[in-house]
């Protein structure tokens, strides 16, 4: 126990480290040993000047699973690289909470289509009513992926009882959405 303390405390010390692969590397390995005490370390990886660092803060984060590590993963939602904002939102996707769908209700409307998409597949399982609300608005989203989205996503979390919302997918004039629309509502049939 003594030398695995010794251990997290020798890597919260390379985490300030001038070499951003070795920062990038202990934040990861912080993040997968699963040390509460590295928590606070990883989130000022969060503000790193190095891209890959603060990506893996966020995934870090989310390895770690601690709610205390919510909130400060909006740093990464607001991040100017869209990975750093991908690795956020999947990080905020595997909670499952309310919080966490607080924001990913804001990364929703992320300017990076792949944001957005993991956005709505993080709403889909935690299956509120306010994520219900933003994948049915989505169907119609004028990016067909993030519309495609929205309809599979909408489908794993309502099942039956997404046939009102899916039907909007029809009329969509992507025809992809369309076909994945009619795919799906096949699904409800059987």
């Amino acid at each position: 126990k003594e030398s695995q303390v010794e251990a997290v405390r020798s890597l919260l010390d390379g985490i300030a480290s001038r070499e951003p692969r070795l920062r990038r590397n202990i934040t990861a390995i912080l993040g997968g040993i699963g040390s509460k005490d590295a928590l606070p370390a990883i989130i000022s990886s969060l503000k790193d000047e190095d891209s890959d660092v603060r990506k893996a803060a966020a995934t870090a984060i989310g390895n770690l699973m601690l709610k205390e590590g919510i909130d400060p993963l909006a740093i990464a939602l607001a991040d100017e690289d869209g990975q750093v904002r991908l690795a956020g939102v999947n990080a905020l996707s595997r909670f499952q909470s309310i919080e966490a769908g607080r924001l990913l209700a804001l990364a929703s409307d992320d300017t990076d289509i792949w944001v957005r998409c993991a956005a709505l597949k993080g709403l889909s399982k935690i299956g509120d009513k306010n994520a219900e609300k933003i994948l049915s608005r989505a169907v119609m989203d004028e990016v067909g992926v993030v519309a495609i989205t929205a309809i599979e996503s909408l489908f794993a979390m309502k099942g039956v009882e997404a046939v009102e919302t899916v039907k909007k997918g029809l009329r969509h004039n992507n025809p992809d959405v369309a076909w994945a629309a009619e795919k799906t509502l096949s699904k409800i049939a059987k």
